[in-house]
């Protein structure tokens, strides 16, 4: 092997552990995402995803940053690969912009959607998060 092609291989060896080492989320289990429409942003964390209960913590911000208060917050888990549909749980109001949805049923491991609704006067919108869930 060459001594530029063997190099190459370091380097992007290199960069995957710094890219595994480094990555957001820490040490603690919990899974956490992102997502945006037009009128809000949400962050979504549950604490390692399991097969059972699980809860979810739900923070809304507005388009500057700032918490997003007067909404009804729903978050449906749907494992659509299996036709698993499940009832929407409400999430309750922690602090303005932050909300918590507790004992959310996930009956099985594998590949799900989190579907978190926001609703206010305005209208309703629909942010759709996926989440691998183990045993």
């Amino acid at each position: 092997m060459k001594k530029p092609v063997a190099l190459s291989i370091a380097g992007i060896a290199l960069l995957a552990v710094l890219v595994w080492l480094l990555w957001p989320g820490g040490t603690d289990g919990a899974t956490t995402a992102q997502a945006a429409s037009a009128r809000h942003t949400v962050h979504l964390r549950v604490d390692q995803p399991k097969t059972g209960l699980n809860s979810f913590d739900v923070e809304v911000t507005d388009p500057l940053g700032h918490p997003a208060e007067g909404l009804e917050v729903t978050v449906e888990p749907v494992m659509a690969q299996m036709g698993h549909a499940l009832e929407p749980v409400t999430a309750a109001a922690r602090a303005p912009g932050r909300y918590h949805a507790a004992e959310t049923l996930l009956p099985m491991s594998g590949q799900w959607e989190i579907t978190v609704r926001l609703r206010d006067l305005t209208g309703t919108e629909e942010l759709v998060f996926p989440l691998l869930v183990g045993n």
